[in-house]
């Protein structure tokens, strides 16, 4: 049988996601549908940050969720066919 578990166990599960997420690139998150529709919205880790990506697998295209662009004036890509 296991020892029950201390709080500190817990404590220490919750960090434990920090330290390994920036360890990792273009992971995918979870997706969810948007609705009874063909589109769905993921999340993937990236450099220092996330990236949102809308996929409609009715038409084959997938695109950034929403605009993603820096401030600075960086263009966003165009949807690209899956």
């Amino acid at each position: 049988m296991n020892a029950p578990l201390a709080q500190s166990d817990y404590k220490r599960a919750l960090r434990t996601e920090d330290r390994y997420a920036r360890l990792t690139v273009n992971v995918p998150d979870v997706p969810f549908w948007l609705g009874e529709g063909d589109a769905l919205v993921y999340r993937r880790t990236t450099r220092g940050k996330q990236q949102f990506t809308l996929v409609d697998a009715g038409i084959g295209v997938r695109q950034p969720a929403f605009d993603q662009a820096p401030r600075d004036g960086t263009e966003q890509g165009e949807p690209q066919a899956l």
